[in-house]
């Protein structure tokens, strides 16, 4: 779920909305939404679509490759080598 949850962040970001913001749009946790992004918490397919209508694309889009470098994890730099 990991390349579904960056999507999800991506998109969130394009749109310039916090995960509060996002949360409170789907009837979500804050803390729900960051598990989401994060590839950690599974999405119910009711929210799956409420999520692509909130962030303004189509649910398919969402399980695409993330646009961003895949080794990114939301919330955490990068490993110094």
């Amino acid at each position: 779920m990991l390349r579904f949850g960056l999507r999800v962040l991506e998109e969130r970001e394009t749109l310039r909305m916090t995960q509060e913001e996002l949360a409170e749009r789907i009837g979500m946790s804050p803390r729900q939404v960051q598990r989401i992004e994060s590839g950690i918490a599974n999405v119910a397919l009711d929210k799956i679509i409420e999520l692509s209508n909130v962030l303004g694309t189509d649910p398919a889009a969402l399980f695409r490759p993330p646009m961003t470098e895949t080794s990114r994890r939301p919330g955490r730099p990068p490993k110094k080598p």
